[in-house]
């Protein structure tokens, strides 16, 4: 695969990955997962035309601001198969990671949506990102003490991660970031994620270790209840590639690391972020060129086997790109259950012009919508792109 050039202007550091919008079949059933095994928060998501782009103006426009909605920035269609990532879902609700804030993920209701078929494009899992080891911790406890099945745990280097899938099948992983400084990275100074096995004996501990006034030795007595109530076997093969961590587990782990501590003083913390998002895709080479060469994305590490996975500002990855369903993998029916979009938060209508103006020349097409600009990837996922009003 001949990589991409770099981007003239890459996207900026500060960039942000807004709601990942996912299509559910039997939203009571997905929606009792994310409140009370996820703990988030129901959160009202705009109807459609409750919110549109900002409105333009001649000078808006000479100031660096972006397209209004009425001024069609397109050509020909290029990737585009239909009209399906514009039709809005008859129920949508958002979900955050507290009251009042920002929904992470939106669910939208499609009782008659088809299954999403086996290998083919679309999500391989939406990644929230949790601002600590200890938050991580919490989180796993709390899914362990309702018994959720795990599908895997990895160190990647960066970041410490936990697999498992909603109960639709969409794959999810929490993970914490390591600070950057201690991210393992080759002479050359380019990043380094690898995959091993987590310590999910440490991970515990460190939620008592976070506690105020935790008693001395109550860290290693949740190690030790770990060391005896999980035995994780090891799983050779594509365990050498990020997200494909060596130490699977096929079975709900029973109960055994004690009750969830609380989070601190005042038994809170900021709660998961979006970090990053990885995708199934039909060729490297055209998600690459999308992402990349016309996005402005930049890569990170294209060096494990069907995968590659790109950022901005020096992050790990804030998409994930894969061909592990197969090279020229098909995508599932216009309308199937799974991914329905994510977004990309640029830090202001400057940036998200400069983004614009790219799509623009690349002879792609941008739609406005109540969710942002909307694009789609050389797979029909649609990629919303937003900016804060100036």
């Amino acid at each position: 695969m001949n990589p991409t050039p770099p981007p003239a202007t890459p996207l900026p550091a500060s960039l942000r990955l807004g709601p990942v919008y996912l299509r559910v079949r039997q939203l009571s059933r997905a929606l009792a997962f994310y409140r009370d095994r996820l703990g988030l928060v129901p959160v009202p998501v705009p109807r459609p035309g409750e919110r549109e782009p900002a409105v333009d103006t001649h000078e808006h426009r000479q100031n660096g601001g972006a397209p209004a909605p009425g001024a069609a920035v397109h050509a020909p269609a290029g990737p585009h198969r239909d009209a399906e990532p514009h039709r809005e879902a008859a129920t949508v609700t958002g979900l955050a990671a507290r009251a009042g804030g920002p929904p992470l993920i939106c669910l939208e209701e499609a009782p008659e949506a088809l299954p999403r078929p086996p290998r083919t494009t679309g999500l391989y899992h939406v990644a929230l990102l949790y601002p600590s080891r200890a938050a991580l911790a919490r989180a796993f406890l709390r899914l362990l003490e309702g018994g959720w099945r795990f599908q895997g745990f990895a160190d990647h280097g960066v970041s410490e991660a936990l697999y498992l899938a909603d109960p639709e099948g969409n794959g999810l992983e929490l993970y914490a970031d390591r600070p950057r400084d201690q991210w393992p990275r080759r002479p050359d100074g380019t990043i380094a994620m690898y995959t091993a096995s987590l310590d999910l004996d440490d991970l515990v501990a460190s939620a008592a270790r976070s506690r105020s006034g935790a008693a001395p030795g109550s860290a290693a007595r949740a190690g030790s209840a770990a060391r005896a109530a999980v035995a994780i076997p090891s799983r050779p093969g594509r365990g050498s590639t990020p997200h494909e961590p060596p130490n699977k587990h096929g079975a709900v782990l029973q109960a055994g690391y004690g009750a969830v501590p609380p989070a601190g003083d005042d038994g809170q913390d900021p709660g998961p972020v979006v970090g990053h998002v990885h995708l199934q895709v039909a060729s490297l080479a055209a998600a690459e060129a999308f992402y990349c060469g016309v996005l402005g994305f930049e890569v990170t590490q294209r060096d494990f086997p069907g995968a590659l996975f790109v950022a901005a500002g020096g992050y790990h990855h804030h998409l994930g790109l894969n061909v592990w369903a197969g090279e020229g993998a098909p995508p599932p029916p216009p309308g199937a259950a799974g991914l329905a979009g994510f977004t990309l938060a640029l830090p202001g209508e400057a940036s998200l012009a400069t983004v614009l103006e790219r799509v623009q020349r690349a002879s792609l097409e941008a739609r406005p919508s109540p969710r942002g600009w909307t694009v789609l990837d050389p797979n029909g996922i649609p990629v919303h792109l937003t900016a804060p009003p100036a």
